[in-house]
């Protein structure tokens, strides 16, 4: 092996270390123990490694990964106040922590980033609705995030991740959305072709829905039990006209950052007019989100869950 061009990690150099990780042109001296502990792959290859290269003493073992994201994930297992979800985080760290977690299945890192990743894009309207939440974005912001996002959640298969987040890429702008957009790093990330096109074919089904389904309380009739028939028509038709050139001005809203305002509503019809509308909208609202996966070819949420594993697990020193 050539060193000339090797260079060890300033804060991955243990002196009681006794094995080395190489990633791309960047040395790792830390213990077997620990990577033993935590990780099962890397146990198995740290036994069955071949390598009969040794630096310092210590045999070396090739990792095909990123320098970078290598010094995520040993960071964050060698010090659990490296990566912590409650403080704002590099992106780089939570993409790397993941792939890396779930590559050489260290699950607890990997719910960990997963969780911190659903605080954005969750798999309940209730934590959707929570997103805004003063503290709960954590994650660097750039305008090339969400595009980011989704394609770490097909790169390491977290696919639910994908419907929130999908249902939400057009929010970033249409220009971004197909020309790619740059991350905090500048560095410009875009979608494949594939996932371009189930993302804009679901755009105009979930308009669709927005205006047929949550709104129809808006586009009929008055019920029954209107108090003055006449007088809530026309007050419909007002509303309508109202969210029509918000349509036109917003584009695209999906239908879960989409927002009644009641009490405006409230100067238009009647009381039970309202009392029902508010009811037909919500309904709509949860019947809308549950059905949410379908809209781009994906599983349910119980399936997308499940397979997300994001139960917590016995650690290692207890199996």
């Amino acid at each position: 092996m050539d060193t000339a061009n090797l260079v060890n990690s300033p804060h991955l150099w243990f002196k009681n270390g006794d094995i080395i990780l190489k990633a791309e042109n960047t040395l790792f001296r830390v213990t077997r123990g620990i990577l033993a502990y935590h990780s099962p792959v890397l146990l198995q290859m740290v036994l069955h490694s071949e390598s009969n290269t040794f630096i310092e003493g210590c045999r070396v073992l090739i990792l095909p990964d990123s320098a970078e994201d290598t010094t995520h994930f040993l960071q964050a297992i060698h010090d659990s106040a490296y990566y912590d979800p409650s403080k704002d985080t590099p992106f780089s760290v939570i993409s790397g922590v993941l792939r890396m977690s779930t590559k050489y299945q260290v699950h607890p890192l990997r719910q960990m980033a997963v969780r911190h990743l659903q605080r954005l894009f969750p798999p309940t309207l209730e934590a959707w609705d929570q997103r805004s939440k003063p503290g709960n974005d954590t994650i660097q912001k750039s305008r090339g995030r969400t595009i980011a996002i989704i394609n770490l959640a097909l790169e390491t298969n977290h696919h639910v991740l994908l419907p929130s987040a999908m249902a939400y890429s057009w929010a970033i702008g249409l220009d971004a959305l197909l020309d790619g957009a740059e991350t905090h790093d500048r560095k410009k990330v875009e979608l494949d072709w594939k996932t371009k096109r189930t993302c804009l074919v679901a755009r105009d089904r979930l308009t669709s829905a927005l205006r047929s389904r949550l709104l129809a309380f808006i586009v009929t009739p008055s019920p029954a039990r209107c108090q003055n028939k006449a007088r809530c028509d026309q007050g419909r038709l007002v509303t309508l006209n109202k969210w029509e050139h918000y349509f036109a001005e917003a584009g695209f809203p999906t239908p879960f950052r989409f927002e009644v305002n009641w009490t405006d509503v409230g100067t238009q019809l009647c009381r039970d007019c309202v009392v029902d509308g508010r009811e037909s909208f919500l309904t709509a609202r949860w019947v809308l989100w549950d059905e949410l996966p379908s809209f781009f070819g994906l599983e349910s949420w119980e399936v997308l869950s499940a397979k997300a594993d994001l139960e917590r697990r016995a650690s290692p020193s207890s199996r």
